[in-house]
């Protein structure tokens, strides 16, 4: 049986569309061969290190190509990738560090002094790799990254297991950080969805073959899918959207280093790069965006946009005013999804004449709304609730079963 899980089907792509472009970052552009191999080698490292099937690796790094081929580094040898944030300071490091078992962090040399703060409240960890930056920060005994590639020979590829576990850990915004766990075949088979959502096609290809081979065909006909990652991959909308569900429909995806909101920067990265696909966080980043292309019409020079056919949203709320401007400059399709590291709950599409009330989402498959009796409400009768959603859902938190136990239940035979 093929397995479908994400480093095979990239290895599959990569070997199908040998050099298209897989990453682009400021003036770096990797093809998929230069991905896969140096995917390759970050997994070579980490076994060297004795790390294995289910080992943690924490990554500690802002958005860049290095970042991605770490985590497909990590899943080629069966490992799993831990998102942190750039953000945590040492108590809030020492404690997701502690409670996902990492055993080697991948870290920003910036963030050298934070780490070799902590250091010795961790003491799982055998190995630190790290990714320079102009603050030249290291710690002792770690390895740089570009040296790691260039000493290390790429690892065979082995059989996985569509047991192999994806883990996203969240931001701590319903309590601590909590580490959601999902099937790797199930989650590589959801986020395909793309091929349905943004390539259009009926039947979604079901194996790593028949993903390669469809990817290989768009890249052919000039239709490969370019991805603006706008919003933290630490996070699932950037991870997820901005990056796992391109790569798996054979596209590039462009990262950009510098922390913070630069609408004018993004603009510029969609023209340069022929973007097709914007990725954002609501709002936050929609007005911004937004003001900035009145900005340039009015002021001169305008961005050129027309590259991009959708742009897509997740965790907060997207309004239909910014949206109706966003349209003005660019016909395209907004979607916007309603959904949490948990789950996916809803999604609303709009186009020029057709935009929907701010937060209004067509509810997803089977997705329900049940009292605290486990009783389905009823719509319209104004009873609050809480949403179940089935489908892709998570197995459960990451060593703690009695939040397990309160988020993933069962009702009525359903999971």
């Amino acid at each position: 049986m093929s397995e479908m899980h994400f480093a095979t089907v990239w290895e599959k792509i990569s070997d199908a569309q040998p050099d298209a472009t897989a990453l682009i970052c400021s003036n770096i552009k990797r093809s998929w061969k230069e991905y896969e191999d140096r995917a390759a080698r970050v997994a070579g490292y980490l076994d060297q290190q004795g790390l294995g099937p289910d080992s943690k690796i924490g990554i500690y790094v802002h958005n860049c190509n290095e970042y991605l081929e770490t985590q497909f580094g990590i899943m080629k040898m069966r490992g799993v990738g831990i998102n942190v944030n750039y953000r945590y300071h040492e108590e809030e490091l020492i404690y997701l560090l502690d409670n996902a078992d990492c055993e080697a962090i991948v870290y920003q040399a910036c963030y050298a002094s934070r780490i070799e703060s902590i250091r010795d409240e961790l003491p799982k960890v055998k190995t630190f790799i790290r990714i320079d930056d102009e603050t030249e920060g290291s710690i002792a005994g770690d390895i740089e990254f570009e040296q790691l590639i260039k000493q290390t020979e790429p690892m065979p590829r082995i059989e996985r297991s569509l047991d192999d576990i994806y883990m996203l850990y969240t931001g701590g915004t319903t309590g601590m950080p909590k580490g959601v766990m999902y099937p790797m075949g199930q989650m590589t088979a959801a986020l395909t969805l793309g091929w349905g959502m943004l390539g259009g096609l009926e039947e979604i290809p079901a194996t790593p073959e028949a993903l390669a081979a469809t990817s290989a065909a768009a890249t052919a006909s000039g239709n490969q899918i370019i991805s603006l990652a706008t919003c933290p991959l630490m996070h699932g909308t950037g991870m997820w959207i901005g990056s796992m569900i391109p790569h798996l429909m054979g596209g590039a995806v462009i990262t950009i280093p510098e922390l913070g909101l630069n609408p004018d920067l993004m603009w510029q990265e969609v023209a340069r790069n022929k973007a097709s696909f914007v990725v954002i966080v609501g709002d936050a980043f929609a007005k911004p965006l937004l003001n900035e292309l009145n900005r340039a019409k009015d002021e001169g020079p305008e961005h050129d946009i027309s590259s991009v056919k959708a742009m897509m949203s997740s965790g907060v709320m997207w309004s239909a005013e910014v949206k109706e401007g966003l349209l003005e400059h660019n016909d395209m399709m907004l979607i916007d999804a309603m959904g949490s590291t948990e789950g996916s709950m809803g999604t609303s599409v709009a186009s020029r004449g057709n935009i929907s009330k701010t937060a209004k989402f067509e509810m997803g498959e089977s997705v329900k709304v049940f009292n605290e009796d486990d009783k389905e409400v009823a719509p319209g009768s104004g009873e609050m609730g809480l949403i179940g959603t089935p489908g892709n859902i998570p197995i459960a938190y990451y060593k703690d079963p009695k939040k397990s136990a309160e988020t993933t239940r069962e009702i009525g035979g359903v999971h």
